[in-house]
């Protein structure tokens, strides 16, 4: 995927991630609320 309806750019929207620890791994995850806004740009509820 290289653009999502809605949202801003790649490293503005990082700050806007959560770390979430698997195992080892730390993951950055977008909250819930940027994805439905994306899905809502894109016209898909």
């Amino acid at each position: 995927m290289t653009h999502c309806d809605g949202l801003d750019e790649f490293d503005q929207e990082y700050t806007n991630t959560s770390g979430l620890c698997i195992d080892d791994f730390e993951i950055r995850v977008l909250a819930l609320s940027r994805i439905t806004t994306s899905k809502e740009a894109a016209n898909r509820r």
